[in-house]
Order: C-alpha cells, then structure tokens, then sequence
C-alpha cells in the first residue's frame, strides 16, 4: 500500500468504534441509495422542471450528464475487472485496519477496490449538475464528498486513490460530453424527444434516473440473471 492512502486511512480510521451512533449514522450514508443517489436524482428533477430562462440549455446540459454517468459507471466497471485485483480496505493484510460497528467484512474479499464506481457515478453526477447550475452544483459536489465519498473510506470500503480515480474518470466523462460537438449532435437530439413523444421521454428519465439512484443494481442484477440463464442453457 502506497504512504499516501495509508496515512490517510489510518488517520480516519483512528475514530472507528468510538460510538456506536456516529458509526451507524455513517453506515447508513454508506448503504442507503436514497441518502446516497437518492439526493442528487433529486437536484436533478429539480433543475429539469425549474423555470428558468436558460430552461433548454440546462436541460442540453443535464441530459449529457446522464449520458457522463453511463460513461464513468461502464469506465469503472472495465477497469476493476480488467485491472490487478486491489482488495477492500476492510478485508486487506495489507494494513490493520478497524471495522466500524454494523460493518462486516463478508462478500467484499472478491471485490476489486480500484477504482471506484461510487465516486465515477456520483462525482460525474455531482460535476454535471455544477455545468446546469453552479449554485446546486456546489451543494451536489459537496455533498458527494461529505456524504457519499468520505464514508466509503471510513467503513473501509476503498482507499483514498481508488476515489480519486473514480473522480478523474467522472471528470473525463464529464469533459466529453459537453464537447459542443457531442452537445449538437447527441444531447440536443435527444432533448427533442422529450417534446416530440414525451410519454416515452419520461419513462426512460424515470427508470434512468432510478437507476442511477441506486448505482444501477436493477440493471447489474438483470444482466447477471441473463448470464446465469444463458450458462443453464448451453
């Protein structure tokens, strides 16, 4: 393990098991989709459906960060699968690390830590809400961090580079899609559908903006469930 992740580990971890309170107010940060996407799916309504005057350019702007969640969360997958096995915090011999009360370290053992699919979501979710409105994107950035980010290195759940790689990744995805050329040719198109059939618009923004409520399980677990039955099958 590198000084810098595990100094700064080891600095938050010396307020583990402290209070039960404290550590199950985190715990709760950290397993709660709705404290965690919940939230943010929330500015987001609340931008799309804001009078505004600039009401189209923040919707264009608010469609390419769903399509930057998309990106960062697929990103983030490929890398953890691909890349050399990092285990959890929780689970590592790498570093004497003290769960928190309510935290078990059952199922994590098989888990790449790096990088960070949380922060790739919610950072690029939180980064594409500053692009609509930098007043809600303040709030949403440092709510991320406060509240989404900092737990997952509390319980032990990644290192402090494995966030940080998540957020360079967010912030990538986040660049590309406001390319104005992506902009003109994807965002504005797709933005257009919400007039021309907007009862399938609005479908797809609500199972999407689920979805990235909840880090995208339905979908995980639906396209597990495919694999697992086309293994039965042959």
């Amino acid at each position: 393990m590198n000084p810098f992740d595990q100094t700064l580990l080891l600095y938050v971890n010396q307020y583990a098991k402290h209070s039960k309170i404290f550590d199950l107010v985190v715990f709760s940060f950290q397993e709660n989709t709705f404290l965690k996407g919940g939230i943010l799916a929330s500015l987001f309504c609340y931008l799309w459906f804001k009078a505004d005057v600039e009401q189209h350019s923040i919707r264009v702007s608010l469609v390419s960060t769903v399509a930057a969640s998309f990106i960062s969360v697929l990103l983030a997958r490929i890398f953890a699968l691909n890349l050399h096995y990092r285990p959890r915090p929780i689970v590592s011999e790498y570093i004497d690390f003290i769960s928190p009360h309510f935290m078990q370290k059952v199922g994590f053992d098989q888990m790449s830590a790096f990088p960070s699919d949380h922060a790739a979501l919610y950072c690029a979710l939180s980064l594409g809400l500053f692009f609509a409105s930098r007043t809600v994107g303040v709030l949403a950035i440092a709510y991320t961090v406060i509240f989404i980010l900092l737990p997952r290195i509390y319980t032990g759940m990644h290192h402090p580079t494995d966030i940080i790689a998540g957020a360079l990744i967010a912030f990538s995805s986040i660049y590309f899609v406001h390319r104005p050329w992506f902009i003109r040719k994807i965002s504005t198109r797709i933005l257009g559908y919400s007039e021309q059939y907007s009862g399938l618009f609005y479908v797809a923004y609500f199972l999407i903006l689920l979805q990235i409520s909840t880090l995208f399980i339905g979908v995980r677990n639906a396209g597990r469930m495919v694999i697992d039955v086309i293994k039965l099958c042959f």
